[in-house]
């Protein structure tokens, strides 16, 4: 069994940090060059790499249309179980991978409280935080997954 890799005060602080180093940053497809460009899917990954955070690296988009690549992260993620774990939306915790569907396929970091707040990056707005208690961003959550420390049991 393996625990959250977020779960010490002091690599929950190294993902505020990591997050905030990330903002602005632009939208570019499949791009994950901080201040640069990245797309959504590459944020989240830049992000837990940033940290230390041990995960290979997410599948690329090429040119795999939005919704079927939201099934691909989603068979990914879940293909990963030394990696990530699924957990319930009611039971977000700091470091865990948002999947959204906003008329498309969409990865956010979730960064926790205060505020619920999400990193994210979209097509025609830079990266930047979200709160999870707008209603409107909560209603396009579907599932999410915890990166997971292999070396703590």
């Amino acid at each position: 069994m393996t625990s959250a890799y977020f779960s010490t005060p002091e690599r929950i602080a190294t993902l505020e940090a990591t997050a905030a180093a990330w903002l602005s940053t632009p939208y570019v497809q499949s791009g994950a060059v901080r201040g640069s460009g990245a797309s959504c899917h590459m944020l989240a990954a830049a992000v837990l790499r940033d940290t230390c955070c041990p995960l290979p690296p997410p599948p690329d988009r090429g040119t795999t249309r939005l919704r079927e690549y939201t099934t691909a992260m989603r068979t990914w993620l879940d293909s990963q179980p030394t990696h990530f774990a699924p957990v319930p939306l009611e039971a977000l915790a700091a470091g865990d991978v948002l999947l959204c569907e906003i008329g498309c396929g969409h990865i956010g970091l979730y960064l926790g409280d205060p505020g619920a707040r999400a990193l994210q990056v979209l097509r025609h707005t830079p990266a930047h935080i979200v709160s999870l208690h707008d209603p409107q961003v909560r209603a396009h959550l579907v599932a999410a997954w915890r990166p997971l420390d292999p070396s703590i049991t």
